[in-house]
């Protein structure tokens, strides 16, 4: 079994994803206050190719990857917490009903599950502060 914090791969563990995270918000951060003027019309660009989308596809392929296991290993609570609309009906977790009633999941007592959710909640803030970092650079560029 895999250490705890490391979902699916060695690559994305909590602290690359916050690492890359903080690297690419300080880029973004740097090349629109102190860059030339053409620098920093293209870092909003930048930033929101490689900030918010890039992170939230890692939350996507993270919510496929957690429902694969969630149905292996927990198929009661994959009837009750899956979609029940769609292409994806019962394949796929309602993601947001997962985050609000995580103890059904922790009583499980299953790392990667721990794991799987600790991580999803991160990259979903991550998401939202990127989004919002980028709306706020937006007017704050516009004003000055």
């Amino acid at each position: 079994m895999k250490p705890p914090y490391v979902v699916n791969s060695k690559i994305f563990t909590v602290k690359t994803i916050k690492t890359y995270f903080i690297s690419v918000t300080l880029f973004f951060l740097v090349s629109s206050v102190f860059g030339s003027k053409n620098i920093s019309a293209y870092s909003p660009i930048f930033y929101a190719v490689f900030g918010p989308t890039f992170l939230f596809g890692l939350h996507y392929r993270l919510v496929f990857n957690f429902s694969s296991y969630v149905g292996k290993n927990a198929p009661d609570l994959m009837k009750k917490h899956s979609i029940s609309y769609g292409i994806l009906k019962g394949n796929l977790l309602n993601i947001l009903d997962v985050y609000q009633s995580q103890k059904a999941f922790k009583a499980l007592k299953d790392e990667r599950i721990d794991a799987y959710l600790q991580t999803g909640i991160l990259l979903l803030k991550l998401v939202i502060a990127s989004f919002a970092m980028l709306i706020v650079m937006g007017i704050l560029s516009a004003i000055y």
